[in-house]
């Protein structure tokens, strides 16, 4: 979740590395990561994007800015 001190390349750079142990231990084919941005004074097009990330040879779809 972004927030104060928590920007985006912070955030995404520990959720997929913290989802790929998850994804290490419980196997599955699908990867994805959803990022919550809670800024009241952007709209839904500045919060929503979709693109790939890796960590540890794993492919991760990341939703959300």
């Amino acid at each position: 979740m972004l927030g104060p001190g928590r920007g985006p390349t912070t955030v995404v750079a520990n959720g997929v590395r913290q989802a790929a142990t998850y994804m290490d231990i419980a196997g599955g084919d699908s990867r994805h990561l959803v990022i919550f941005d809670l800024g009241e004074n952007r709209s839904w097009s500045e919060r929503i994007s979709t693109r790939e990330e890796s960590a540890g040879g794993t492919t991760f779809g990341v939703w959300g800015k």
